[in-house]
């Protein structure tokens, strides 16, 4: 058997969409997987997908096959990772309660084959549908033996009190799935009457979701009856395998209705009933309902814009080619919500396209209602509007949209919200055709990217400045980041609390900012915090909200803050308790940072690493952590200090962290981006320069994966947030705190880290220091690319820079490094 692995082949197959949407390289990868168990395949076709670029991707398959004279098809997921990602995912499945396929196996694992045949050194995992992992309750539905047991064991499906389903005469059928998120069927299921004779056929759609979210759509759902509309009503649940059905409604899905021969041209297109406002008239007792909960329309516009952006963004990554174009429109997106006014909210459907809509002679039946929630109605407008638009393949959507709006939201119609909305809706889309497998999905995306454009360049005001593809936003967030950073200009934010307070650090905090400041006389001590979002309002120290237990904790006697970032951590020490100091988080994540830690404390325990203990939890949101006290290393440490240290590294390297999440060069990308975007909105120039660095570094990034250098392994135990200090001495040797950052990676991710961070704050040793640690690592068996951790290094150096010129007195420094992008020591490793 051929082998060559993925560096000398080219780029992982989980490196390029081509390569993933490669059917060659998809059938010869089944035929691999199926053929042992007597399968052949004769055809495949992509029918979902969604990945990480460089990391993993899932897959959704048909797959035809045929054995001796007998021919079929089957569905299936692909998982398609590293070794160790699906070893792992391999062994999560094997849990299952699998249900095995007419013919093929449940479950096969096998590496990825090349369009060509030749093997990589990426692995698959083959799943037969009805199993998934994550929608565990899927083969309940599927099957209708399990079924018509389901429905004995007390689930309802709108069938008499005395119905009893006939197994032969029912049949299950699949409509959609998209594994690990959802699956929708068909169930015709055959009853009897045993009492009276009668018999008969009822219909119903099974609804099958993981089981994080899933009361959640169900209350949504329930909730959607409530409106004066035609919707599916709730038939029965299965809390237990998380499904439940709904009502067949009669009518013809309006996607079919575009597709049919009855609509021939594009002037019949426009007197279909769609475009009328017959369907305006048809939502509006949605849009006049009473919200669902408290909410106002700034906060909808900020989670519409960050779902269409967050869309652009994926693009990018995809389709580096995009990039430029990419960032002049989000800006151009972001300064049209600036300019939007307010608006009363009401609920909305939240994912109102054409195939949502069952058109009958009584007129309009709306389907899935799995997103509703309160929003600017004119989101839905557009949002089936480009997709009728996209479908049909005419530019219609403005007038019809107008005409529909305008009779569904009534005197709350508002043309510019419209406009917006109508961007948005193209901007989301533009990863639709790959997500469903589509070889020629570029074409559909530049057709979004398109239509967003003209949406944008209908509004001149918003329009991104030529020649400039990070210009800064016009918004309150701008604003007050370009007052933020001039110290002369503090006072019209702050008024007299600008007076003897030094700006400590700016962070991204969700769709703002959060700003430390400190009294000039005592660095390290909170004065306050300034909270952008978009507006600013100043918060005392003492005080957060995200945190519940911090401010009583706080009031202790003999308590003291060691750290705190506001919203996000906190760490208080008590001097009753001298061993130990307690972590506070939000509740929301306080149960995984319990685990994390644990996991990371065992498997250094095992290796043989001290770190701090874990202790016990504290209430909602706190968890004790033992008290390691020390000092953080300096120029002054003898060398066999740092010669531990690289010793140590090595060490911690050499852990295989199964149960850690993984990350990669993808995520920290994504946060390099976030510091780098809120630094240019108050410094366009400084701004300009650290995206050109960021764009060398994605080229860079292309050019290690395409090169034949030796290819990151990434199953190795990473800190991922590794500067001096999380570094303290005592007894003479190194120990490392706060693995609340924790994963699977590359080594090279943490050498890298650490020598960014080494020649920011020693730049004068920094290169003597990391000789003396490089060596001992590698003397110690430590493995890490040269060339990765260079990237590694220089993509930290970034975030850095980006960061550190928000700080007084750091400023200009981090400044003059940005616009010259220099390259100073570090090549040795």
């Amino acid at each position: 058997m051929t082998v060559r692995s993925v560096a000398a082949t080219g780029r992982s197959p989980i490196g390029s969409a081509a390569a993933l949407l490669d059917r060659a390289a998809v059938r010869a990868t089944l035929a691999h997987a199926l053929g042992p168990h007597g399968l052949e395949v004769t055809a495949t076709r992509v029918d979902y997908l969604r990945g990480k670029l460089h990391t993993s991707a899932l897959l959704g398959l048909t797959v035809e096959w045929r054995a001796g004279s007998e021919a079929g098809h089957l569905q299936a997921s692909m998982y398609v990772a590293d070794p160790a990602r699906v070893a792992e995912a391999h062994a999560k499945a094997c849990a299952l309660h699998l249900e095995r396929p007419v013919i093929g196996p449940a479950i096969a694992c096998a590496p990825w084959r090349d369009g060509a045949g030749v093997e990589t050194d990426a692995r698959v995992l083959l799943v037969a549908f009805p199993n998934d992992r994550a929608v565990r309750g899927l083969s309940a539905v599927a099957v209708p033996r399990r079924l018509k047991n389901r429905i004995q064991a007390g689930v309802t499906l709108g069938l008499g009190e005395g119905a009893r389903v006939r197994e032969r005469r029912s049949r299950v059928e699949l409509i959609r799935w998209k594994p690990a998120r959802r699956a929708v069927l068909l169930a015709t299921l055959g009853w009897r009457d045993d009492g009276t004779g009668a018999r008969g056929e009822h219909r119903a759609y099974l609804r099958a979701y993981p089981a994080v979210g899933f009361r959640t759509t169900l209350a949504r759902w329930q909730r959607a009856a409530g409106f004066d509309l035609s919707v599916p009503s709730v038939e029965g649940v299965d809390a237990e395998r998380h499904w439940f059905a709904t009502r067949a409604l009669p009518g013809t899905p309006l996607a079919q209705r575009l597709e049919c021969d009855a609509i021939p041209s594009p002037a019949k297109l426009e007197r279909h009933p769609l475009l009328d406002e017959s369907a305006g008239l048809a939502l509006a007792p949605l849009y006049q309902s009473e919200p669902l909960v408290r909410a106002d329309s700034a906060a909808s516009d900020r989670h519409d814009l960050r779902a269409a952006v967050k869309a652009l963004e994926a693009l990018a990554a995809w389709w580096p080619e995009r990039v430029e174009l990419v960032r002049d429109l989000s800006a151009s997106l972001m300064r049209f919500a600036g300019e939007l006014r307010p608006i009363a909210v009401h609920p909305r459907h939240g994912d109102l396209t054409a195939d949502q809509i069952l058109m009958h002679a009584e007129g309009y039946s709306l389907l899935d209602w799995d997103e509703l929630g309160d929003g600017d109605p004119h989101a839905d407008i557009a949002n089936l509007a480009v997709d009728v638009a996209l479908r049909t393949g005419r530019a219609l959507e403005l007038d019809s949209a107008e005409r529909i709006a305008r009779a569904a939201i009534g005197a709350c119609y508002d043309a510019g919200r419209l406009e917006f909305h109508l961007a948005l809706a193209y901007g989301r889309r533009v990863l639709r055709g790959l997500q469903v497998g589509d070889p020629e999905w570029r074409e559909g995306a530049g057709a979004c990217l398109a239509g967003l454009g003209a949406r944008l360049a209908a509004n001149p005001a918003v329009v991104t400045r030529a020649g400039s593809s990070r210009a800064p936003v016009a918004s309150p967030l701008s604003r007050s980041l370009e007052i933020l950073i001039d110290s002369r200009r503090r006072s019209e934010l702050l008024g007299h609390r600008a007076r003897d307070r030094r700006l400590a650090a700016v962070w991204p905090h969700r769709d703002g900012a959060i700003a430390r400041f400190e009294p000039v006389a005592e660095s390290g001590r909170i004065a306050f915090w300034l909270k952008l979002d978009p507006h600013a309002s100043v918060i005392p120290a003492g005080i957060d909200l995200e945190l519940p237990s911090f401010t009583s904790r706080l009031a202790e006697s003999g308590s003291r803050v060691l750290s705190h970032r506001l919203g996000r951590r906190a760490t208080l020490a008590f001097e009753e308790r001298p061993d130990r100091v307690l972590a506070l988080r939000p509740t929301a994540r306080i149960e995984s940072l319990t685990e994390r830690l644990s996991n990371t404390h065992d498997l250094l325990l095992t290796a043989g690493f001290q770190v701090p203990r874990v202790f016990e939890r504290e209430g909602p949101d706190g968890l004790w952590l033992e008290r390691i006290e020390g000092k953080s290393p300096t120029v002054r440490a003898p060398a066999e200090l740092w010669h531990a240290l690289g010793e140590a590294l090595a060490g911690i390297h050499a852990c295989a962290p199964l149960g850690l999440p993984a990350r990669g060069p993808a995520e920290a990308m994504l946060a390099a981006e976030r510091q780098i975007r809120l630094a240019a909105l108050a410094d366009p120039e400084l701004g300009a320069a650290l995206w050109r660095g960021l764009d060398s570094a994605r080229q860079q990034l292309s050019e290690l994966e395409d090169s034949a250098a030796p290819r990151a392994s990434s199953v190795s135990l990473i800190h991922g947030d590794l500067h001096l200090g999380q570094i303290v001495t005592a007894g003479g040797r190194p120990y490392v705190l706060d693995w609340e950052q924790a994963h699977r990676g590359e080594p090279a991710e943490d050498l890298g880290n650490f020598a960014a961070e080494l020649e920011w704050w020693l730049p004068g040793e920094a290169h003597a220091l990391l000789t003396v640690v490089v060596e001992a690592y590698r003397a110690a068996g430590g493995h890490a690319a040269p060339s990765r951790t260079l990237w590694w290094q220089r993509l930290s150096r970034l975030r850095l820079l980006a960061l550190h010129s928000w700080r007084d007195g750091e400023r200009e420094r981090a400044r003059r490094h940005i616009l010259k992008l220099a390259q100073p020591h570090g090549e040795i490793l």
